[in-house]
């Protein structure tokens, strides 16, 4: 165990790894080396920390703007959160409703 907040506990014939407060950086591989009398092996596994998703990184562009609508581009976050990005929500500040923030689009 190479930190404070991991530890593996042994109650047979379950072992468990246990991290407190997992962080995405925790993301990686994993590998457990068993030893006894008789010897030793090991095994590993990818151990995968899932998050919500960084910010899109820029620049972001908006071309082709006129009264009605508007192309906006942007790149991929650095980090997707461990998991495939399915799909950006944009949305538009609504000065008919109050002013609040509603969908601009049903799905990109």
């Amino acid at each position: 165990v190479s930190d404070e907040r991991t530890t593996v506990s042994a109650i047979a014939p379950i072992t468990t790894f246990h991290i407190v407060n997992c962080k995405r950086s925790d993301t990686g591989d994993i590998v457990i080396k068993l030893v006894n009398e008789s010897g030793s092996d090991k095994g590993g596994f990818y151990f995968n920390i899932l998050d919500v998703p960084g910010p899109p990184t820029g620049p972001i562009e908006f071309e082709d703007i006129d009264s009605n609508s508007v192309t906006i581009s942007w790149r991929p976050p650095k980090d997707n959160g461990g998991s495939e990005i399915t799909g950006y929500v944009i949305e538009k500040k609504d000065l008919d409703h109050a002013g609040g923030w509603v969908p601009a689009v049903n799905y990109v």
